[in-house]
């Protein structure tokens, strides 16, 4: 039965303290400001006492991750603008969750709902079309692996931050596979088809061929290319600079530029903009980019085929024309995994036998 007891400080405030007793469970107290929610507290405590659920009684023991997630946001120097958005969704799931109840079961489902979740549109699309009607499909499982590890990151953090144990649940659930099943590169002459397609748009043809050329070069990814600026270029030394708040890893890098790239730049002066210093200020983001560069595939007639994949071929192409090594490679990709560089090692198997006696 739960105990209400008004007290008075000597300045005058009020507070209801609720003592909750019963038999075989340890006495809980809370103070409330107000009398209706000590006896919405107490109403809700007593519930949980009946239906055997655990009750959260110090103060450690009643953090959720909406306060881990808080602290972290506040107090960690090191985010990525993914990561962020990640931690969001994160809160909007588990929020008001107590971080000591996530339990091995309760994550496993978690785990396992999100790869049953189809991705959702684009909220800025506004009507469907045939040519970029997205396909249905569920969140790959190297996506939900980074949801995984973002949690157990969050909660490890946080529980020496603040100084509270938590039940080690990442032994008995499994992270989502690291496989990349993906492998999509430019076959036969499709190249030449992609460039030829150019030519049949109306306007930007120019611009076009310079981007998808740009991003064979140097292997960038779309938002990073759309967002540099030509103050972060270096003709002299043939050097991209791109800032961390601009990569996905929240690293700094530079990326080098081919004889091929400082050409392509070099013609592409001529479409500064005075009012945009972003060297590819034509798109205003990726999904924009993106739409485009379907209809390029369209009239080019080639199918399974995404703007991300030309990042996948130009640093297919650093493994198979140059003898530059793994860790030079991922320092101009920007790759801050190693092993996901690991699957590009067969393609210097030839290479590598001809080194042999």
């Amino acid at each position: 039965m739960a105990d209400i007891r008004k007290r008075v400080t000597p300045a005058g405030t009020e507070s209801f303290q609720v003592r909750i007793r019963r038999a075989g469970f340890p006495t809980l107290t809370r103070s409330h400001k107000t009398k209706a929610a000590a006896q919405k507290w107490a109403r809700e405590e007593e519930s949980k006492l009946l239906n055997g659920l655990e009750v959260l009684t110090s103060p450690t023991a009643r953090i959720t991750f909406s306060d881990a997630i808080r602290d972290y946001l506040d107090h960690k120097s090191t985010k990525t603008p993914s990561e962020i958005v990640r931690l969001r969704q994160i809160e909007a799931d588990l929020g008001d969750l107590a971080v000591k109840n996530l339990t091995s079961a309760k994550f496993s489902a978690y785990i396992k709902t999100w790869l049953r979740t189809e991705v959702a549109a684009p909220k800025t699309k506004k009507k469907a079309h045939p040519l970029f009607a997205p396909t249905p499909h569920t969140y790959a499982e190297s996506s939900v692996r980074k949801i995984y590890y973002l949690v157990k990151k969050v909660m490890e953090w946080h529980s020496s931050f603040r100084k509270y144990p938590i039940e080690n649940i990442f032994k008995s659930v499994s992270p989502p596979s690291t496989d990349i099943k993906r492998d999509r590169r430019l076959q036969g002459n499709e190249e030449q088809r992609l460039l030829l397609a150019i030519e049949k748009q109306y306007v930007k043809n120019d611009e076009l061929r310079t981007v998808i050329l740009f991003a064979l070069e140097t292997a960038m990814r779309a938002g990073e290319i759309l967002s540099i600026q030509w103050h972060e270029i270096n003709f002299e030394s043939r050097s991209i600079k791109i800032p961390k708040e601009k990569t996905k890893t929240a690293r700094y890098r530079e990326v080098p530029m081919t004889s091929i790239c400082v050409n392509l730049l070099q013609a592409h002066i001529a479409t500064m903009n005075k009012l945009d210093d972003r060297v590819f200020w034509q798109w205003k983001d990726s999904h924009a980019l993106g739409q485009r560069f379907r209809v390029i595939l369209k009239n080019a007639e080639i199918k399974d085929f995404r703007f991300h994949d030309l990042r996948h071929e130009a640093t297919s192409r650093f493994f198979e024309r140059t003898t530059l090594r793994d860790i030079e490679i991922a320092k101009i990709t920007g790759h801050s995994d190693m092993r996901t560089l690991a699957r590009y090692a067969n393609l210097r198997t030839e290479n590598l036998a001809k080194l042999l006696w």
